[in-house]
């Protein structure tokens, strides 16, 4: 590893989906970049909970369902849902063209890197079935495209993932708490690690996740 006060361009804290993809674009944008994450968890093959053997929560410092390559959903059932009303409000200050020409972009990424091609949610005929029977009974059936990847499918994708940031050259280090974001003067420098050490970067994206 090399010393943890050399310069980055760029860093990020954490490797859920948001750091993933930050890194990526980044580095699709300037290959030249320096880009770092910087991640709280283990890698995607060395997250492991003790509770999948005890069948309940020890209580971890560091808890690996949550944290690790691959955020909180490493461990899910793997659903993408395209479209912008589901998830958030994004498109509320970006457009709906924009959000629906990033969604369409982030799910062919997805496919790209091995998620199944078929899509849940597209029989029109049996989707106004169940809005009618939804309405029935006083509730609103809001219908949304899905992909889904399962568990199994969910770590294939991140593991395809991490080999395409490895290809493009972006860092990581694992089991590494970030205490603060450094700023001087109104900009911010880098970041400072638990037990002091610093890097110092123009730029950083900072993307915890569920865990912070």
């Amino acid at each position: 590893m090399p010393p943890l006060a050399e310069k980055r361009d760029v860093v990020i804290i954490g490797s859920g989906p948001t750091g993933i993809f930050a890194a990526h674009e980044i580095k699709r944008a300037e290959p030249r970049a320096k880009v770092l994450i910087v991640e709280l968890g283990s890698d995607l093959k060395q997250r492991s909970c003790p509770g999948w053997e005890t069948g309940k929560c020890s209580l971890c410092e560091i808890c690996s369902v949550m944290s690790g390559f691959g955020g909180a959903g490493a461990f899910s059932d793997g659903k993408i849902n395209l479209s912008s009303r589901i998830g958030g409000s994004l498109s509320k200050y970006v457009g709906e063209k924009r959000i629906s020409e990033i969604i369409s972009y982030v799910d062919g990424l997805y496919v790209k890197m091995g998620a199944a091609k078929k899509i849940w949610g597209e029989d029109r005929e049996k989707i106004e079935e169940l809005k009618r029977r939804a309405y029935q009974h006083g509730f609103l059936l809001i219908p949304f495209r899905v992909r889904h990847m399962g568990l199994i499918g969910s770590r294939a994708v991140l593991s395809e993932f991490r080999k395409e940031l490895e290809d493009m050259g972006v860092e990581i280090w694992f089991n590494k708490r970030v205490k603060r974001i450094l700023a001087e003067n109104g900009r911010v420098r880098g970041v400072e690690l638990e037990g002091g050490e610093q890097v110092l970067s123009e730029f950083v994206v900072a993307a915890p996740g569920r865990v912070g």
